[in-house]
């Protein structure tokens, strides 16, 4: 309860990358839930048509459901449809992972903003809009990302549109064409 306490950031910059949380998903034990959730997506999204699953992703060590219930990796196939799975799945983890973080910050702390995790200059639309429900601000870490120093300026519009919440900037990186010729100096 203290006045001076603005907000609380879950965490920063963290790895939403979809590809390594899906098979860091298939990496864990059968009775896992999260696995089980992937794997309910997975047969959704596929009709529980083996064959569909198999266009889309390179399967090794299982022949079938059943086998893919027990253990097993996937791989995307060039070309394939599999990217959208691996972002649905994304969003998804992401939806929970906020809704938990809304949950245990409002239990300790009623009033102040909850201002997400701080993204690394890069996010993925499907995490944003897990976000936007759950936090009071939209943060994230602005660096150049081009090689004149600049930056995407639809960055920020973008967040903001995917998210529905204010954009808050918690630290930026601006590259000056005359740094190197100053220091010289």
């Amino acid at each position: 309860h203290d006045p001076r306490v603005l907000g609380y950031f879950s965490d920063n910059e963290m790895g939403w990358w979809n590809a390594a949380i899906f098979q860091m998903t298939l990496d864990q034990a059968s009775t896992s839930q999260q696995r089980k959730q992937l794997l309910q997506l997975l047969r959704n999204t596929y009709g529980n048509d083996w064959s569909a699953l198999s266009a889309d992703f390179e399967v090794q060590g299982a022949a079938q459901w059943l086998d893919l219930e027990q253990g097993g990796r996937l791989y995307l196939r060039p070309g394939s449809n599999g990217l959208q799975t691996l972002r649905r799945f994304l969003g998804q983890i992401a939806e929970r992972y906020y809704s938990v973080v809304h949950a245990t910050i409002r239990r300790y702390d009623s009033r102040a903003l909850i201002l997400g995790d701080r993204y690394q200059s890069f996010y993925f639309p499907e995490v944003v809009r897990a976000a936007g429900p759950y936090v009071d601000a939209i943060s994230s870490n602005l660096n150049a990302g081009w090689n004149d120093g600049g930056f995407p300026r639809f960055y920020l519009d973008t967040l903001h549109a995917l998210s529905q919440r204010p954009v808050l900037i918690g630290e930026f990186y601006m590259a000056a064409t005359r740094t190197a010729a100053a220091i010289a100096t």
